[in-house]
């Protein structure tokens, strides 16, 4: 007999002794159904346990209705003999909590755990034992209904009282930190539901095999969290090793593996790569139908997925049957609306405004508004998405019919949802959330602005286009600027040197800690779940939330701190005109989806134009830098890659200037401050072209926009007019500190040494012309100038230093970092001749406190970094702009140190003579492209220094 023979006869004769235990037990239910309810006695109690034996029986075999009778026999005989509650009367109730919980029945599974749950409360001592299942399984219940805060605080109280009966590190401990971080996922305790997930993983390391089937679920939602931040790379880390890990377990079904590919296809559902998508969807409804799970109610999950891959393939009328059907089924599931349920109903009125359906959109989405509110009440952080669903849908629908009323009420739904969104912005602490909401609000804003543009009359041209201005000025550096208010609160405050001293210890720590596990990763190649790595994590979050609740002490002791944090406000146009002299014009852009719209602002006048984005935008941007570094940066200098590239930049250059400066060439003015967005944040304006040129091989024939116009950068309007309007808690006394660290002699044993901490070390060389550079720079600004060459250059002396000088200058090698720009770093020559601190990473440069009215970054990629939407760029240069300079000159890609230098000494010697920054990078320019004719004036190496900040002269 095979071994599948053995196990179905098995299977056969433990179901029918169960049965004859079933059947016992409803005979002794018809007996004690004839005694009389007031003659109970204690061989009732003998009845009573029978009954329950037999139901756990019948539960652990899945019969789960046919245990439910046993058990409320049970319940009943406790009930009469003792009215204030029993324990076994209690475990009575668990059990008939968990049938119905097996049963689907969700309501009358939390009603009959808390019953038990009430006994408890009663009869057991605090903090007893027992309170540990009852309290587990009313949080895993509450956590698939969306109820996450309740779930939460039942299991953080099932975690208290496991602290105290088990050791730290073990399986019960390790089980409740899990689902104490699954629901603490799902609210908006961020930074805490990481920490107990880590800290679930580290102690799964230490107390289960490996292969273990939980590190599945620990991994999952690991994934999930780094998703919801839309750290996509490292939650596909997370998920795929979960689903690895499971399958190692697992021959057979197991439910987990579709949770996961899921998950995954989700993930590539962002990244907008449908193919990886579907591949998983299609392995996620494999199981389920292996499972046999695709005629139940569990199949909802799956079915959604597919609904979610047509909507984003524009397949409207396939999703929106598999939407209508999901939400049935979820109806079906929870007798309550949940978040899942609103979630439905916004992608079915999606698709269905997307088909021109807009009354039944109006409806699904104004569901979503009502479930919303009901369930989180006016204050729900997500009650923007359905006001913006509903404005969308009225402005397309406006666009199909004319009718003016309809525009009317979108302007008003998109005014309620950007109402909830700054409330959003303001009132979040957890700046991976902010980031997570500026690029989902991206687009909402798009369309609101396309809507004001819409409404523009004379009547009410100006108010219009200050509002559409006011969101757009959200859009850039807002995290930027409201971390720069938060150290401007805490510096003008009256909080003490003492206390502040404390904070900036937190700070310091935390950075340290940052580094050290960024090392981990980055140069040890220890993994995410590797336990130091955890360790570190966990160290992180302790000293973060001691550094929260001091800074809530800031907030409640100390009004006025709280009053500057908090009073974020964006200039207006008209604040912004004044700040502007007669010669000076601002263009800010704005680039969404279908659009860019560009202010264009000066003393006199203000427009707003849009540009459809019907171009390919993000290919000329790559063509023109291509154009410009692809042959320089090149292993292989072949002339016909020169002749190749050089065309390639022409022809984008040209393209570029038709799209973006064309549109408002009127308004514009001798000077220039742009204020990027996007991928615009990457190009300088000025070497752009507005014709053909004349001989291609010949860089003076080319009409330049920098021969016109004088080009200068702001990360908003906002922070140009905080950056001309900064006031130093601690004036600068001396003038020009400068750094060359690889100048001198000793390069090779510098060079060699940096390397071991460097990302490329190919990329190290020496910098010869930086002792020149800096040499110049000192000699021109003249008064109390210090410099410092080759390894007297350290990354120590400058922290010390920089504080004191009005001009810092490091002509050094730096890193841009484009997937974590907090780790782009700015190198020194190594102290005490170890590399472990020669350089400065952004995060560093948080926590200095810089009084410089010019920082000149002369290194390469400073300007360059992370790219976030809905914030610019994450940069060394914004790094510098937050320690508190007023002015940067940064570069935009890998700069050539001759060229360098000679851009620099014109640089210095037009500010000694007292002319605005702008105007003397401007000529260092123009001087230079006169003074080197042919390959040399290549944009290559002039155009990738830009200034951003304050531009006036020096004082």
């Amino acid at each position: 007999m095979s071994h599948i023979d053995r196990t179905v006869i098995k299977t056969k004769m433990m179901k029918r002794s169960i049965l004859n235990v079933y059947l016992i037990g409803l005979m002794g239910i018809g007996l004690y159904g004839q005694s009389s309810l007031s003659h109970f006695t204690w061989a009732d109690t003998i009845q009573a346990n029978s009954f329950l034996t037999q139901a756990k029986l019948l539960k652990d075999s899945s019969y789960f209705e046919k245990a439910l009778p046993l058990l409320e026999k049970s319940i009943e005989i406790w009930a009469s003999l003792d009215t204030t509650g029993n324990l076994k009367e209690a475990e009575a109730w668990f059990q008939v909590g968990i049938n119905y919980n097996r049963l689907h029945q969700f309501e009358e599974a939390k009603s009959a755990i808390l019953k038990c749950l009430l006994i408890q409360r009663v009869k057991l001592s605090p903090n007893h034992k027992d309170f540990i299942p009852t309290l587990t399984y009313i949080g895993t219940i509450e956590i698939p209904q969306s109820m996450y805060e309740e779930a939460t605080k039942y299991l953080e109280e099932a975690l208290l009282i496991t602290q105290l009966h088990y050791q730290e590190e073990s399986k019960e401990i390790a089980k409740l930190t899990y689902l104490l971080g699954q629901s603490l996922l799902f609210t908006d305790k961020y930074e805490r539901s990481l920490s107990v997930l880590e800290k679930c993983l580290a102690i799964q390391q230490k107390v289960l095999p490996p292969f273990h089937k939980d590190f599945s679920d620990t991994y999952r939602s690991l994934g999930s969290w780094y998703s919801r931040q839309l750290k996509y790379e490292t939650a596909l880390v997370y998920l795929i090793k979960g689903l690895e890990n499971i399958k190692y377990n697992s021959a057979r079904f197991n439910m987990t593996i579709p949770i996961l590919c899921s998950e995954i296809g989700q993930i590539y559902l962002g990244k907008k790569d449908y193919v990886k998508a579907l591949e998983y969807f299609d392995i996620e409804k494999a199981e389920m139908i292996k499972g046999g799970l695709d005629s139940t109610i569990e199949f909802r999950w799956t079915m959604a997925d597919f609904a979610k891959l047509y909507y984003a393939e524009a397949n409207y009328n396939k999703a929106i049957d598999l939407f209508s059907n999901c939400i049935d089924l979820f109806r079906k599931a929870s007798k309550k609306n949940n978040g899942n349920i609103a979630i439905l109903f916004q992608y079915l009125g999606k698709c269905q405004s997307g088909i021109g359906a807009f009354d039944p959109a109006l409806i699904s989405f104004s569901e979503e508004r009502r479930i919303l509110l009901n369930r989180f009440g006016p204050e729900c952080p997500d009650l923007y998405l359905a006001d913006s669903d509903i404005a969308e849908n009225y402005r397309r629908w406006f666009v199909s019919t004319g009718k003016i009323d309809l525009l009317e009420s979108s302007r008003l739904y998109f005014d309620m949802a950007q109402n909830s969104i700054v409330r959003n912005l303001h009132n979040e602490n957890f700046d991976l959330k902010k980031k997570r909401l500026l690029s989902k609000i991206k687009p909402i804003l798009e369309q609101s602005i396309n809507v004001d543009l819409l409404s523009l009359n004379d009547k009410i041209k100006d108010t219009l286009i200050e509002k559409a201005w006011q969101k757009s000025e959200y859009m850039h550096s807002f995290l930027l600027n409201s971390s720069i208010e938060e150290t401007n609160a805490k510096l003008f405050s009256g909080i003490p040197d003492s206390l502040l001293l404390i904070e900036s210890t937190y700070r310091n720590r935390i950075t340290k800690l940052q580094n050290e596990k960024y090392n981990l990763i980055e140069r040890k190649g220890l993994a995410l779940t590797d336990s130091i790595v955890l360790k570190t994590n966990s160290h992180i979050y302790e000293l973060r939330n001691d550094n929260n609740r001091l800074i809530s002490t800031f907030e409640s002791n100390y009004p006025n701190y709280y009053t500057l944090k908090y009073n974020l406000k964006n200039i207006s146009i008209a604040e912004t005109q004044k700040s502007l002299t007669k010669d000076q014009s601002l263009l800010e852009y704005f680039t969404g989806d279908s659009s860019i719209f560009i202010f264009a602002i000066n003393q006199n006048r203000s427009n707003l134009v849009e540009v459809p984005l019907n171009f390919p935008l993000k290919d000329w941007v790559s063509a023109f830098h291509n154009g410009i570094t692809g042959y320089h940066e090149s292993p292989k200098k072949t002339s016909a890659l020169y002749e190749k590239t050089v065309k390639e930049y022409a022809q984008a250059s040209k393209s570029l200037f038709d799209k973006l400066i064309v549109p408002i060439v009127s308004s514009l003015t001798k000077e220039i401050i742009i204020i990027p967005d996007g991928i615009l944040n990457t190009i300088p304006f000025e070497a752009l072209i507005h014709s053909a040129p004349k001989d291609l091989s010949n860089f003076k024939t080319y009409p330049f926009l920098l021969q016109d116009h004088t080009i200068s950068y702001a990360y908003s309007a906002t922070m140009y007019d905080q950056m001309k309007n900064k006031v130093d808690r601690k004036a600068p006394t001396k003038d020009l500190l400068a750094f060359a660290p690889f100048y001198l002699n000793d390069n090779d044993r510098l060079l060699a040494s940096v390397s071991r901490n460097w990302i490329n070390a190919k990329d190290l060389k020496p910098l010869p012309y930086t002792g020149e550079e800096v040499t110049h720079a000192k000699n021109s600004i003249g008064g109390q100038s210090k410099m410092y060459l080759g390894a007297d250059a350290t990354a120590d002396r400058f922290r010390d230093l920089a504080g004191d000088y009005k001009i810092l200058h490091l002509g050094t090698h730096a890193k841009a970092n484009q997937k974590q720009g907090e780790f782009s770093c700015i190198a020194f020559a190594p102290s005490n001749d170890t590399a472990s601190n020669n350089l400065l990473f952004n995060s560093d440069l948080y926590n200095l406190t810089v009084n410089a009215d010019l920082v000149t970054l002369s290194a390469c990629e400073t300007g360059t970094g992370e790219l976030l939407e809905g914030e610019g760029m994450i940069s060394i240069a914004s790094a510098f702009a937050f320690a508190g300079a007023k002015c940067i000159v940064t570069s935009l890609w890998t700069v050539n140190d001759q060229s360098t230098m000679q851009l620099m000494d014109q640089f210095y010697t037009a500010l000694n003579q007292r002319k605005s920054k702008n105007i003397a990078l401007a000529e260092a320019k123009r001087n230079y492209l006169k003074m080197n004719p042919g390959l040399s004036s290549h944009p290559y190496y002039w155009a990738g220094f830009v200034e951003i900040g304050n531009v006036n002269a020096l004082k």
